[in-house]
């Protein structure tokens, strides 16, 4: 008799056992994926005084959105870079886009779909590159605010990031 009351209680403690660990896994994972999600949207960009121009010696090259202001919806954003020195500026294809929320620059994540390529190209003097970012590519639904595009340049052997302020309105 006392044998089956601790086989009866044993296999309670087990069940019980079973499923605390069930809920606190389950706890533990729905905290990991509402952090993760909660990080991809507010990844704080390290640029937070970066401007549109770097002007010194011979070197002039500016990086622009083509309106300083949109309405929703719209499809695409149109990033230009523009080398108005007299030496060849380096760039690749990344191009950054941040939103100025709570008072810091926070970069906006693109979806999974979209890849750049790690190819490296020169913008010689005079030069202009068109860049598009569709809204589509983004994880992110675009709301009012003041954003940014930003993008790193490579002047000789230094790495410099520019990027330039925009608005969206309804």
């Amino acid at each position: 008799m006392v044998g089956c009351v601790m086989t009866l209680l044993r296999r309670r403690i087990v069940f019980i056992l079973v499923l605390l660990l069930i809920i606190l896994m389950g706890c533990q994972t729905n905290s990991a994926n509402e952090d993760s999600k909660r990080e991809l949207l507010e990844v704080e960009s390290d640029y937070d005084h970066a401007t549109n121009e770097f002007i010194d010696n011979q070197t002039s090259v500016a990086l622009y959105v083509d309106e300083g202001s949109y309405s929703l919806p719209f499809c695409q954003l149109k990033v230009i870079l523009d080398n108005k020195g007299e030496v060849s500026v380096g760039y690749d294809h990344p191009v950054y886009l941040d939103k100025f929320q709570d008072g810091i620059w926070v970069q906006v994540p693109y979806n999974d779909e979209l890849e750049f390529s790690m190819e490296a190209f020169e913008l010689e003097p005079g030069e202009t590159f068109e860049q598009e970012i569709n809204q589509e590519n983004l994880d992110y639904k675009l709301t009012n605010g003041e954003y940014r595009i930003r993008k790193s340049i490579q002047i000789g052997t230094e790495n410099i990031v520019i990027a330039d302020r925009f608005k969206i309105n309804n």
